[in-house]
């Protein structure tokens, strides 16, 4: 796959490069943990990094495969719908075990 340009000119590789995402490469498999501090360990393995023309910062995930990632009672404000858009999480490149 060739490194694609986001609308602002710079390729993908170089945004993921000044979100301070240097340590991955694409197709490398990693896992997700929910940053949401509520006590319970919330980790979704095996997946893997595929760049995209996403905001600095974001990263996607398909459900319902990331589902464990969102706590029951993490929600938006009004009108109170679970807050599957806005789950904080971290890469771990360890992620390809279980």
């Amino acid at each position: 796959m060739s490194d694609r340009t986001t609308p602002a000119g710079p390729t993908i590789t170089e945004a993921m490069a000044r979100s301070g995402v240097t340590s991955l490469s694409e197709e490398q498999v990693v896992g997700l943990e929910g940053a949401v501090q509520d006590g319970a360990e919330r980790v979704v393995q095996e997946l893997r990094v595929i760049p995209y023309d996403l905001p600095d910062t974001c990263v996607s995930a398909c459900y319902p495969e990331a589902n464990p990632l969102i706590p029951v009672g993490y929600h938006d404000g009004p009108p109170n719908t679970p807050a599957c858009k806005g789950v904080p999480v971290r890469i771990r490149a360890d992620g390809a075990g279980a």
